[in-house]
């Protein structure tokens, strides 16, 4: 796609979910029920956590970014990832992140707190301007940068 900024994507991709970090320090025994209704109930986080908590990772990460006075574009993308309809100034920047975070999700990257892979926004999915056949490189993609990570981690120990 054709993004002016990388780094911000890159930035964006990283801090998406750090609500989760407050919730699972702060939070801990809430997190934990949160982490049990999506099995249980078979939902995605966000779902289980407004359940139980009454609020979202996305919503605290929200906050966070605002303390941090991180540019709106990125707290948007926190905000924004996991709902696109919110999105207001930087649609592109929060479908890629949406897509990123449907993407790892469904290689098995990391550990969202629960099992399941959502459907991207059809409204971000056009933002995006992306063709259905740009995924199996995109998908490769991945997979050379996990790779990539795990080679530079295990020289590094």
């Amino acid at each position: 796609m054709d993004y002016g900024e990388p780094e911000e994507l890159f930035v964006a991709g990283l801090l998406h979910d750090i609500g989760k970090l407050v919730e699972i320090q702060y939070l801990q025994a809430s997190f934990m029920s949160v982490v049990e209704k999506t099995k249980n109930k078979k939902i995605l986080i966000k779902d289980a956590e407004k359940e139980i908590l009454g609020f979202t990772h996305s919503d605290v990460g929200f906050i966070l970014a605002q303390k941090w006075k991180l540019p709106i574009s990125l707290a948007e993308a926190v905000a924004c990832h996991n709902d696109f309809q919110k999105s207001r100034k930087f649609p592109q920047l929060v479908a890629a992140v949406q897509l990123a975070d449907i993407l790892a999700r469904a290689k098995g990257i990391g550990n969202p707190g629960d099992d399941y892979v959502p459907s991207i926004d059809k409204t971000a999915w056009d933002e995006l301007g992306l063709k259905l056949s740009q995924l199996e490189p995109i998908m490769e993609k991945i997979d050379e940068g996990v790779n990539d990570a795990l080679k530079f981690f295990k020289r590094s120990n």
